[in-house]
């Protein structure tokens, strides 16, 4: 496997390599690829680069003080410490004021799985906690104005965050929201809280702002019909903040025409090694068309990977009506796996994927920074890399996993995209966070340095 210091020469980013993979970049249809230039299209006091970490949602929640979240300053040192400028989190729009737009009392939050969480990634909060969330933004922006660290502002109510809720009659006032309306409520919470923070002093902490996370996998109305309401609350919003820049964000390139014509940012997340999970685990099991959830063992691969002591699936699954089907195979399925039987298996198929996820990665990042050349946009890739695994395992912390995310940080380096996050999450809930210190520190200052050359 190629280190990333053989990129150049034995991928070779140049068109001719890419024509060789069959990517052709028809550089003769990009009108501004020779004036494309990421210093102009971005507000001075932001970097030219943002080396991104992802909190998500798991800074609401795993928010206790002995929990990953619950010291933010110590966070924040820790940020600085790796190299790290920007963080992408869920700012809980709808957490911090009600319909009306009036300031919460106090939010608690639970686990998502009551009592199976713990060996899940990113859902393994201990429940319970419950504070004010706007106090708790205010901390959040108060101390990245401090530290010097910039905030891509998201939201996963209609994806995820809003089924973390304890109060039911809250979680419930947000998801009976109209279809139709959501996405522009939404925009009315973005603003309500942008003019908080610039009561305050803190906007300038802003990297971008995003309505929602992943809209074509979330709770909204799809396709043409919702990409017009998507522009429709991007349209409020910059009119509102002309000095902020807002943008879309959709998942995957196949959805890349829906992004609102009027994103100021280019925002499309690549999982550039979802193979390993989708292709190669859950389709295989909790996926497959013969999966039978009463008898689990009958599945060879699940035979193989399950603990002896699993939980069985109505257990697991019997205090969670508002998961989809799908959300909980795959939640039962990383709960239960043995970890070191898992790491195994998926670092044997590696081997076999590696190959093939290279050449998807070099598609997918080239087609969206194309993309972002004919818009003339910046583009970021703020979420992607392989997937959410168990708590336990560790094959994506190992050298073989991180030398393909180096790959990929060339990638985006040498198709010039102004924000990137190497890894699938990053944050101090995560074991990279505290057993791969140096190479998160030593790839976010090469992909950040890299904006040297563009000056």
């Amino acid at each position: 496997m190629a280190t990333r210091r053989e990129f150049l020469k034995n991928v070779g980013l140049g068109t001719s390599a890419l024509t060789g993979l069959g990517l052709s970049r028809k550089t003769e249809k990009l009108e501004n690829r020779e004036n494309y230039n990421i210093s102009e299209m971005i507000p001075a006091h932001l970097p030219r680069r943002l080396a991104i970490c992802e909190w998500q949602w798991a800074w609401l929640t795993h928010a206790f003080y002995d929990e990953p979240y619950g010291q933010l300053r110590k966070v924040m040192q820790g940020m600085r410490e790796r190299g790290y400028n920007t963080i992408r989190v869920d700012i809980g729009l709808d957490l911090c004021f009600d319909m009306q737009g009036n300031p919460r009392d106090e939010v608690e939050f639970m686990e998502q799985v009551p009592g199976y969480c713990s060996k899940i990634r990113v859902r393994d909060c201990r429940g319970g906690v419950r504070y004010k969330v706007l106090d708790r933004v205010l901390e959040l922006f108060t101390l990245c104005r401090e530290y010097g660290i910039f905030v891509i502002v998201t939201s996963w109510e209609y994806q995820t965050t809003s089924y973390l809720l304890k109060d039911s009659s809250l979680r419930e006032e947000i998801l009976n929201l109209p279809i139709e309306k959501r996405l522009m409520n939404l925009a009315y919470q973005h603003d309500r809280l942008l003019n908080v923070l610039k009561e305050k002093g803190l906007e300038k902490n802003i990297a971008f702002t995003e309505i929602h996370n992943e809209v074509n996998y979330s709770d909204f109305l799809q396709e043409a019909e919702g990409m017009k309401l998507h522009e429709e609350a991007i349209a409020y919003l910059r009119e509102r903040h002309p000095d902020i820049l807002i943008s879309g964000d959709m998942g995957g390139p196949k959805v890349i025409q829906y992004v609102p014509d009027n994103s100021q940012v280019l925002d499309i997340h690549v999982y550039f090694g979802s193979i390993m999970y989708m292709e190669n685990l859950y389709n295989k099991t909790v996926r497959h068309p013969e999966f039978d959830p009463r008898n689990p063992i009958k599945n060879p691969l699940l035979q193989k990977l399950l603990r002896d002591d699993y939980v069985p699936y109505n257990i697991f699954s019997k205090d969670v009506p508002y998961l989809t089907p799908k959300l909980i195979g795959r939640l039962w399925l990383t709960y239960n796996v043995d970890a070191r039987k898992f790491d195994q298996y998926m670092l044997e198929k590696f081997d076999e994927y590696i190959d093939g996820m290279k050449k998807s990665a070099v598609r997918n990042l080239t087609l969206c920074a194309d993309e972002g050349k004919k818009r003339n946009l910046p583009v970021v890739l703020d979420e992607g890399g392989y997937f959410s695994g168990p708590a336990e395992s560790r094959w994506e912390e190992s050298d073989k996993s991180l030398e393909y995310l180096d790959f990929v940080t060339d990638l985006a380096i040498k198709n010039e995209y102004w924000g990137f996050l190497p890894t699938t999450y990053n944050g101090p809930d995560m074991p990279l966070w505290h057993e791969r210190s140096e190479w998160i520190r030593e790839n976010c200052n090469r992909f950040i340095s890299s904006a040297m050359k563009h000056q």
